[in-house]
């Protein structure tokens, strides 16, 4: 069975335009693709040594990403694992006591669902069945930063361990600093 598997950070700006300098010009990310639907706007920026880095732009009128931004400011508005079996993640998900919200199958390139920030820990966390195909890492060499993953506080070491590794099953170590760290081999 593949494992689940760390895809991309995704950050919530008031203009997409604004993070090309910086996660192109100063971080060396590659342009890679994006779309606009009637809530927002998205692209992503892929980066040699693994990682993809993706930027929300809110479209139309008072969606989600308006009352984000409001209410936060720009920044972390989730993380993405993709995973085998986007069911059995939800199940599993729901076995440990997380609302799934967001369920979506009707694209056969990109199943997805996801756990409510009020319940992870004031994080989005988006579980993701992409079909293989569609789904690739960059063709050429890039540039020259890795995204490795992300640094979080948690509420306690316990909802910690419950989210990141039981649900997502991420494997734990602790760092030399004693924070918990969880990790996805295989994740580029």
């Amino acid at each position: 069975m593949r494992a689940v598997l760390f895809d991309h950070i995704a950050i919530a700006m008031p203009r997409l335009a604004d993070a090309e300098p910086i996660l192109a010009g100063q971080l060396g990310g590659r342009s890679a693709f994006g779309a606009t639907t009637d809530e927002y706007r998205f692209w992503h920026w892929r980066y040699e040594g693994g990682g993809d880095l993706e930027v929300l732009e809110p479209a139309g009128e008072n969606g989600f990403l308006h009352r984000f931004l409001a209410q936060r400011g720009p920044g972390i508005h989730h993380v993405t694992f993709t995973v085998p079996d986007l069911d059995d993640a939800c199940a599993g998900a729901r076995a440990a006591g997380y609302s799934i919200v967001g369920y979506d199958d009707s694209d056969p390139q990109w199943k997805e669902a996801f756990l409510h920030p009020r319940q992870a820990q004031g994080i989005v966390v988006q579980f993701a069945e992409p079909n293989s195909s569609a789904h690739r890492p960059p063709e050429a060499p890039g540039p020259s930063i890795t995204v490795i993953g992300l640094r979080l506080s948690a509420r306690s070491a316990e909802r910690a361990h419950a989210q990141w590794g039981a649900v997502v099953r991420g494997e734990r170590t602790d760092d030399r600093d004693g924070a918990l760290v969880y990790r996805w081999p295989g994740s580029s």
